[in-house]
């Protein structure tokens, strides 16, 4: 469980919080239904633990940090 949220659901949440809301970066999953548009703060409650098996929901988190990398284009 906790490398799942190290490595997968937090990634992700700090990706769209950058995006979304900057200002509360490090505030993890807390606010996150006041911080982000309503599709994106629910497709995250999706991913929560206990919402599914966590090889299911690491691979759910992984493709959609990919996309959210990818949309945020190229570093350099």
């Amino acid at each position: 469980m906790h490398l799942y949220l190290g490595f997968a659901l937090g990634p992700v949440v700090r990706l769209l919080r950058v995006e979304h809301c900057p200002w509360r970066h490090d505030y993890g999953l807390r606010y996150l239904h006041e911080d982000l548009p309503g599709d994106v703060a629910a497709r995250v409650a999706t991913l929560l633990p206990g919402a599914g098996e966590l090889a299911v929901l690491s691979r759910e988190c992984f493709a959609w940090m990919d996309e959210l990398l990818q949309q945020a284009g190229p570093t350099a």
